[in-house]
């Protein structure tokens, strides 16, 4: 059985979705609005900031400012493995994935049944997907 919540108390979502993004500005808003245009809501989204120099940290900020399931985690330069790494060990769902931040996804999760949470996804273009052993 699921444990829905995390250490501090606060509920778990079921998707973890891990953003790396290293200064592109540019299209961090299109992979970030993809994620937020899906059509099942029990998901967080962690940007990994890897030391960006641009706008990029403003640009994560701002979003993670108007939606409670954006958090952005800045770090200094660690390349795109240390910041999977860094956001795989932020997540807090049951399932985590990799999405790039010049990447854009279409709505996947198709239909989520409970109390089962039986997920079908529509297409095959997750990078990664794992899951989490219940707490």
């Amino acid at each position: 059985m699921r444990n829905d919540m995390n250490n501090s108390g606060e509920r778990r979502p079921f998707i973890s979705i891990v953003m790396p993004v290293y200064n592109n500005e540019r299209f961090l808003p299109a992979a970030v609005n993809s994620v937020r245009s899906q059509t099942f809501p029990d998901w967080e989204l962690i940007i990994i900031n890897d030391g960006s120099t641009d706008h990029t940290a403003r640009v994560a900020d701002g979003f993670a400012a108007r939606d409670q399931r954006i958090r952005v985690i800045h770090q200094e330069n660690h390349g795109i493995f240390g910041s999977y790494n860094i956001g795989y060990a932020a997540a807090s769902g049951e399932y985590a994935f990799i999405v790039n931040s010049d990447d854009t996804i279409r709505p996947c999760l198709k239909n989520v049944k409970t109390p089962k949470r039986r997920i079908f996804f529509r297409h095959s273009a997750l990078d990664f997907l794992a899951g989490r052993q219940p707490a």
